[in-house]
């Protein structure tokens, strides 16, 4: 097949290696159409796909390829499983455990020319109940639809758990010294009252004191009046 390209060279393009000789238009004419004298052995079409974030690996389509080992070259794909649907024989690939399936059409278009295209398959959801080896566990996930986002609703449900225990734990904790306060209050000794107790006790001996040393002074000067 014969095109012009947008550059206005011209463009050959066969199912079989192309030899081009010089013939009366020589190598000089050759050119100015694009052209180099010589053979360009034919290259099998090919096509990339991948899965996630794994590496695109390049499929080749020989000649010789039989529906079987097209379907052995792609489930060979890490991630990645081909079958062909009955009774149209249609291909259909799909990721074993969920993710995107990335695919370049490389030379010779292949997959436009087996009518492929890409539709959304939704993967498996992730299970959020019956969890644990009883199967009792509710893992309050909501609409986690991706790994990493199912990964952060966990790790961020599991830090608001800690927040509150902990904070339970202090609310019990102060309740605890509380009734222990009061505990001691009750059944033992009250230090401050004691204390206040020893104040007042301590204040009225030294006044009494004080008492008893005017009243001593009194009777020493009226016994030393009467002497």
């Amino acid at each position: 097949m014969a095109t012009l390209s947008s550059g206005g060279q011209l463009l050959l393009k066969a199912q079989q290696s192309i030899t081009i000789g010089t013939g009366t238009l020589g190598t000089t004419g050759l050119q100015e159409l694009g052209l180099t004298a010589g053979t360009t052995a034919a290259v099998n079409p090919s096509f990339e796909v991948g899965v996630g974030n794994n590496t695109r690996t390049s499929i080749e389509i020989l000649p010789t390829d039989t529906k079987t080992e097209l379907l052995a070259k792609l489930n060979a794909v890490p991630g990645l499983t081909a079958t062909l649907t009955s009774p149209d024989n249609f291909l259909q690939i799909l990721p074993t455990n969920g993710g995107d399936i990335t695919t370049i059409d490389g030379l010779g278009t292949p997959l436009a020319a087996l009518g492929m295209v890409e539709t959304n398959v939704p993967h498996t959801a992730f299970n959020v109940t019956g969890l644990g080896p009883a199967g009792a566990i509710d893992g309050r996930i909501q609409n986690g639809t991706t790994l990493a986002d199912y990964a952060t609703q966990m790790v961020s449900l599991q830090s608001q758990d800690a927040s509150t225990v902990d904070a339970s734990m202090a609310t019990e904790d102060n309740y605890r010294s509380t009734l222990e306060h009061e505990y001691l209050d009750t059944t033992g000794v009250n230090l401050d009252e004691e204390m206040a107790n020893l104040i007042s006790i301590q204040t009225a001996y030294t006044a009494s004191a004080r008492a008893i040393s005017a009243v001593e002074s009194m009777m020493d000067e009226l016994l030393a009046t009467f002497r």
